[in-house]
Parts: structure tokens; C-alpha cells; sequence
């Protein structure tokens, strides 16, 4: 049986592929790469691009109300798997304590026993989610605006990212949310995406 979040990333292998072909006809990818070539600047720039349209969600998600955060904690998910993905991080390699290899890695990510958080925690976890991305993305030191080049830490940056999807996943499961109810909800938004790419929207 394929955990849950595998599946998600296959399904959002399929979508990515569909939306880079988009993406190129508006002349906007960087780079076609899965995974990216991470010491060049294209790659970096396509990183740094999508760690901008995760921050873009989650401000979304916090500006919505509690039911509507949930559709947009959907697209967070969304972008935020497809940037690991970009990056060459896979289910296995998103480390949770303890491993256990018995369980869905999904229910693994999001099983935490604490009380649901108020609206407010939320919002300053979901913040957190953002500094701990950009803590990660200033390891890319392939910047357009800079002529030096200079050596990136890739390792580091791996490792942050990890530390950014981890901490996301845990303050969706802190606001009432199963694994099983997220999943419905990035499943559910992947056949809106998937209907919008056949509809030419």
C-alpha cells in the first residue's frame, strides 16, 4: 500500500508537469529540470520562486476565515510539495521522531496529541512556517543581483526545508485537522487544479 503522502506527491508530479508546460508558454519557467540543478541560478531562482507562491498561501490562509483557511491550508500543501519535489526531497527523507516505517508517513508528520489551537496561535505558527522557509531559501546564494558567485549550502538548505514542511504539517494537525481529513483536502483541490488545466483556465 502507498502512504498517503507518496501519493500525494505522484499526484502532484502529474499536475507539475502540466503547469510547467503552462508556464513555458508564458515564457516564465525558469528551468524545466525535476529535480533542479540546485548550484546553478536558474534552479536557485525557480526555489526561491516557489518558496514565494508557498509564503503567498499561507498569508492567503490566514486572511480567510476558519473553514476557508482549510481550502487554502489545501494549496499551501500544494506548492510546498512540489518545491520538495523541485529540490529532490522525498517522503523518506522528511525526518519525523520517532521513525516509524509500520506507519503512514502522512499519519507519522501530523500525529500530535496536544489541544487544537485559537485562531491567533495559528496565525503565529503559520508565520513561523515562513521564517523557518526563508531561513532555508538564504542558503541559495545564486542571486541575480549579485556578480560574485558564491558557494550555496545545499545540505543545509535540504535540511531547513525539511524543518519548514515538518513544522507546517504540525500546525495544520494543531488546528483540528486529521491526515486523513488533509489528504480529502489536497485531493479534493488537486481535481479543481486538474479541471481548471482541462478547461483552460
Amino acid at each position: 500500500m502507498i502512504c498517503r503522502l507518496e501519493q500525494i506527491y505522484n499526484h502532484q508530479r502529474k499536475l507539475m508537469f502540466q503547469f510547467e508546460k503552462i508556464e513555458l508558454e508564458n515564457g516564465l519557467l525558469e528551468s524545466g529540470k525535476i529535480p533542479l540543478d540546485m548550484d546553478t541560478a536558474a534552479g536557485q531562482a525557480r526555489l526561491r520562486n516557489f518558496a514565494g507562491r508557498v509564503t503567498e498561501e499561507i498569508v492567503e490562509a490566514i486572511n480567510e476565515d476558519a473553514q476557508e483557511m482549510q481550502v487554502e491550508l489545501a494549496d499551501v500543501m500544494h506548492f510546498f510539495v512540489e518545491l520538495l519535489i523541485l529540490a529532490d526531497i522525498r517522503p523518506g527523507d522528511i525526518q519525523a521522531q520517532p521513525i516509524d516505517h509500520e506507519r503512514d508517513r502522512l499519519d507519522e508528520l501530523m500525529s500530535y496529541n496536544e489541544s487544537p489551537l485559537i485562531r491567533i496561535e495559528m496565525v503565529v505558527c503559520l508565520y513561523e512556517v515562513i521564517r523557518k522557509l526563508w531561513t532555508a531559501t538564504n542558503y541559495l546564494k545564486q542571486k541575480a543581483w549579485k556578480q560574485n558567485k558564491r558557494e550555496s549550502d545545499l545540505l543545509c538548505y535540504e535540511r531547513h526545508i525539511g524543518y519548514s514542511f515538518r513544522y507546517f504539517l504540525f500546525a495544520v494537525s494543531r488546528f483540528g485537522i486529521t491526515s486523513q481529513q488533509f489528504f480529502d483536502l489536497y485531493m479534493g483541490k488537486a481535481k479543481v487544479n486538474q479541471d481548471r488545466i482541462n478547461s483552460g483556465v
